[in-house]
């Protein structure tokens, strides 16, 4: 149990005042939904809604327009989310209320970021910034993550890893377990995709397998741990991205074909069971088994990945190449080379994009823990 969802539940049994009551009670319910916990969240939101939906009261109408966002958002990837939270964002600017102006905004830049809104991103962040004071460690850390995720993802693993760090202890001193949880898995998640890229592209790798590992064995001991389910099967993707990274074609195979029939929410801008089927078939050229990589190249004829995000669309195009090119019935060289060509462009394009959102910010130091005052 996390000491952030006790602490907010005991002070919820004890508020008096609307207000109060509002705002803890869309912060419980946006933790619930973090959690997986989605029917409970949503009974808090509904009773929310219930009492505040004439919307007399601003500060808890804006409250509850967050909390429907981070429902809408880990229940079923719902678009209406990045409606919400800037509906929430504006609102809580209107209303000069920092503390949630600070993590709409900071909610929003993540919600752009993994839908690909990096010029958004980027202005949402600087929203949070410009808000955010001390005792926010809830924006705090959502807006370490955020920045730490994007600079991972470009191979800026220095100026990642502080990000990180800082993220983490934003969270540890709130005791936002959930927090914790995410920011361990992203960190291993967004190195590995900057990895798989530049595999693709032929660069030499700067971590090595055994660090890449750890990170993603660590993040797969905290679910274990803490048994939230939002993270399951994403760190299990993980595990067999990463395997086929290693060149452990087999033990891919295995893993990639418990993900293709596994239950759980994937994002469908970096998942789909096109490309994992593809990534199987891959692995499968590799083991030499080429009729059974044939049986799924075959299956995948006029599936294109354009719904995915730029480096998973990379690694898709790569694949398609290197089977084309261990065997002729896999594929035509000559046309999935030049469809590699195509998606390294883009991806360079995306990863630039990426770069720039958050070039003003890298260097930046949030407020930390140490700077507050006793609590």
């Amino acid at each position: 149990m996390s000491l952030l969802l006790d602490r907010l539940q005991a002070q919820l049994s004890s508020a008096r005042g609307a207000d109060d009551r509002s705002v803890l009670a869309a912060r419980i319910s946006g933790y619930l939904a973090r959690i997986g916990r989605f029917e409970e969240a949503g009974s808090l939101i509904d009773a929310l809604r219930a009492e505040f939906s004439d919307g007399r009261n601003g500060r808890a109408s804006a409250w509850l327009m967050w909390a429907e966002a981070l429902l809408h958002y880990y229940s079923d990837l719902n678009p209406r989310a990045l409606d919400r939270i800037a509906r929430s964002q504006l609102l809580a600017t209107a209303l000069r209320d920092s503390q949630l102006a600070a993590l709409s905004s900071a909610w929003k830049a993540h919600m752009e970021f993994e839908t690909s809104r990096f010029r958004a991103m980027g202005e949402s962040l600087k929203v949070a910034v410009k808000h955010v004071t001390p005792d926010n460690q809830s924006a705090i850390t959502r807006l370490c993550m955020v920045i730490a995720d994007a600079l991972l993802l470009t191979g800026d693993f220095v100026n990642g890893q502080r990000w990180f760090m800082h993220g983490r202890d934003s969270a540890l001193f709130e005791g936002d377990q959930a927090s914790i949880e995410a920011l361990v898995y992203n960190r291993a998640a967004f190195r590995l995709a900057w990895l798989r890229a530049q595999h693709c592209l032929g660069e030499a790798l700067p971590v090595d397998a055994a660090s890449l590992r750890h990170e993603i064995q660590s993040a797969r001991n905290l679910q274990d741990l803490t048994q939230v389910r939002a993270l399951t099967d994403v760190v299990k993707l993980c595990e067999a991205r990463a395997a086929t990274l290693d060149g452990l074609y087999d033990v891919a195979v295995e893993k990639l074909s418990a993900i293709r029939v596994a239950s759980g929410t994937f994002a469908p801008y970096n998942f789909s069971d096109a490309l994992v089927s593809l990534e199987i078939a891959y692995c499968q050229s590799r083991l030499g088994a080429i009729e059974q990589a044939k049986s799924i190249v075959d299956s995948l004829e006029g599936v294109d990945f354009n719904e995915l995000d730029k480096d998973e669309q990379l690694v898709a195009a790569w694949m398609r190449r290197e089977m084309a090119a261990t065997d002729s019935c896999l594929g035509s060289l000559e046309r999935t080379s030049e469809r590699f060509a195509v998606a390294v462009a883009g991806y360079r394009e995306w990863l630039e994009s990426i770069r720039q959102s958050v070039d003003d910010l890298r260097a930046l130091e949030p407020p930390r823990p140490s700077d507050l005052a006793d609590r």
